[in-house]
């Protein structure tokens, strides 16, 4: 297996990912997206819920959808405020 990912390929992917972000509306720093990361809101992402965490160090490490498709609004939280991860909402937890 190729793991190898050329120069090439990381701007592509970049340029894809600006252009969803653009289309639905985020920025690479939204303060409405810090609001609900800081509150632990709930979103909803295709009909399920969801919470927002923190990746700073921008892996997927963690999140719901890592080794799955993408939904376009997941990739839009993902990619801004410095890296996120996508984790599923359980209303039997409460935050500490």
């Amino acid at each position: 297996m190729n793991t190898k990912v050329t120069r090439k390929q990381v701007e592509e992917a970049r340029n894809y990912l600006y252009s969803i972000n653009t289309q639905l509306g985020m920025t690479l720093y939204d303060p409405e997206l810090a609001e609900i990361i800081k509150n632990r809101e709930v979103v909803e992402i295709q009909g399920k819920r969801y919470h927002i965490e923190s990746s700073p160090l921008g892996t997927c490490d963690g999140c719901c959808f890592m080794g799955k498709q993408c939904p376009q609004r997941a990739v839009t939280y993902c990619t801004s405020n410095g890296g996120n991860i996508i984790v599923e909402a359980n209303d039997k937890q409460r935050k500490s």
